[in-house]
């Protein structure tokens, strides 16, 4: 759990540092893991400076093997407590591009279709319409937020309780698009 945390937060450090690219920039041979490491070091600090960012833990996996790994900042800057391997970060809204990720994967190979109606997946989902008759939601319009569910809805799910699928399709049966 603590290497995919470490991973996402490097995935996103690569990405913030990617308007930070010079096009000057060394290019190294595949292999040459001590001057990409060099190089990476250097964007993600700069990057946290430039970004005001307290802290990040980042490593770098090739082929199954960890080749950099680095914990950079703080956990609590008040209190100065530095971040190390085992510092807890919140996943947020970057797990939905994962779940992008998995779905896209699944219809690539045939098991999801992005147009058919979710039902076809989730056979109890059930949503309110303004309007008459049954709403069409598809898999498309979940992957690009246009299904209508509403923002507010997920306020009333949050805290430290945990939902079963059953509670949640249930509260969704009295929400309205």
């Amino acid at each position: 759990m603590n290497r995919l945390r470490i991973i996402v937060l490097s995935f996103i450090l690569l990405c913030l540092s990617c308007s930070s690219l010079h096009p000057d920039r060394p290019v190294f041979k595949k292999g040459d893991f001590s001057g990409a490491v060099s190089v990476l070091d250097s964007i993600i600090r700069s990057n946290l400076e430039q970004q005001r960012i307290p802290g990040a833990a980042v490593a770098l996996v090739h082929e199954g093997r960890v080749i950099f790994s680095q914990c950079y900042g703080y956990a609590d800057t008040k209190k100065k407590v530095p971040i190390t391997e085992d510092t807890y970060f919140m996943a947020g809204s970057l797990t939905k591009s994962f779940t992008a990720l998995a779905v896209l994967k699944l219809i690539e190979e045939g098991k999801i279709d992005l147009n058919a109606n979710i039902k076809k997946y989730i056979p109890d989902f059930s949503i309110r319409n303004l309007y008459d008759g049954e709403p069409l939601i598809t898999v498309n319009h979940l992957l690009t937020h246009t299904s209508g569910l509403m923002v507010d809805y997920y306020a009333h799910l949050t805290g430290g309780k945990k939902y079963s699928n059953f509670d949640l399709l249930s509260q969704l049966r009295n929400e309205y698009l």
